[in-house]
Formats: structure tokens, sequence, C-alpha cells
């Protein structure tokens, strides 16, 4: 199924810029706008792909785990840059 993501802060999406899927595309947060360019699906293995094409998830850049970093997408390969948890606070 097909989600959005968006800030509790101020409801603005993950959003891939001008739909334009491609290795490295930063990512960027935008009003809703309900495009596909703004959806997502959970998969079972933890990767969160784009409803535009699901060979393209979101990634952390050569895993590089730092504050600031930013994230893109990038053609799904399984590493651990791609894999996310969801978890709701209490």
């Amino acid at each position: 199924m097909k989600k959005i993501i968006s800030s509790q802060i101020n409801r603005l999406c993950i959003d891939i810029p001008q739909g334009d899927i491609k290795n490295g595309q930063h990512l960027q947060i935008w009003e809703k706008h309900g495009g596909d360019n703004q959806k997502w699906v959970f998969e079972d293995d933890g990767s969160i792909v784009s409803a535009i094409n699901k060979k393209y998830c979101i990634d952390i850049p050569q895993g590089d785990i730092k504050n600031g970093q930013h994230l893109q997408i990038w053609e799904k390969h399984g590493g651990d840059n791609q894999k996310w948890v969801f978890k709701r606070d209490s």
C-alpha cells in the first residue's frame, strides 16, 4: 500500500524533486499534493521504495551515518543503509 510520509510538525512530506528518480537524487520536504513522487511503499525487508519505481528506495549515501547527512534515492541493493524501522512514540 502506498503511503505518504509527513512531518508531525508542519505536515510537509518526503518528496522526490519533480519526480526525477535516479541514483543520487536528493530528497526534500514539500507541501502535500498527493503525487506519486510523495508516495512510498514500506516493504517487509525494511526498505522504503518509491511509488514511481519500486527499483528505487530511500538510501543513506555510502552508509555514512552522521548528523546532518542528507537522504537520497538509490537502486535497491538490500544494504543496511536502505533499511528502516517504523516506531510510534508512546
